[in-house]
């Protein structure tokens, strides 16, 4: 608001004080802007993460109608990978073309995580469990993991392979267990 206040594309055409109902009354006018479309996209702090994996994630395409909602769900697009700790997408100022470019700057995060785990229990005794997973397997932001778990009454391993890039994120696993 104070942005389109300071762009003149909002003026308060009066404000009234109601001291007894412990109120004030403003209203305002507000003058759209110019219309514009979505323009060339900017990307910076990847490293390991391709481009590629990165636009596939965006939720317009240059020459569309500009909307903040679009730029809402690439944010939390780009978040559910897990491959970021942070996402800032800025869109710049509408050009004399009617275009609207935008920066996506990215923090990534540790790709791989491992886990262990120890337990006791009166049925099973003592139990077991690691598990290794890695968010930007052989690239493309796939996900791979690995899971052993074991005690005295169960034995097994999981893996599994997730593909952002297939309809739905399609995912293959293959377990085994004693």
């Amino acid at each position: 608001m104070v942005r389109a206040l300071l762009a003149n594309r909002l003026s308060v055409v009066c404000c009234r004080f109601r001291p007894r109902r412990h109120a004030v009354v403003v209203v305002l006018t507000a003058r759209p802007g110019p219309f514009a479309r979505f323009g060339d996209v900017d990307i910076a702090g990847n490293g390991r993460v391709s481009p590629a994996v990165i636009r596939r994630q965006l939720g317009f395409t240059p020459g569309e109608p500009f909307r903040q909602s679009a730029i809402a769900t690439t944010q939390r697009r780009l978040y559910g990978l897990e491959l970021f700790q942070f996402v800032t997408i800025e869109p710049g100022e509408v050009g004399a073309d009617g275009r609207v470019p935008t920066r996506i700057t990215l923090v990534e995060g540790k790709h791989r995580q491992v886990r262990f785990g120890v337990g006791w229990g009166t049925e099973d005794h003592a139990r077991a469990e690691a598990e290794w997973k890695s968010q930007n397997f052989l690239g493309g932001a796939r996900s791979a993991t690995v899971q052993l778990k074991g005690s005295s009454l169960e034995r097994g391993v999981r893996l599994s392979l997730t593909d952002p890039s297939l309809p739905g994120g399609a995912s293959v696993g293959v377990s085994g267990q004693s």
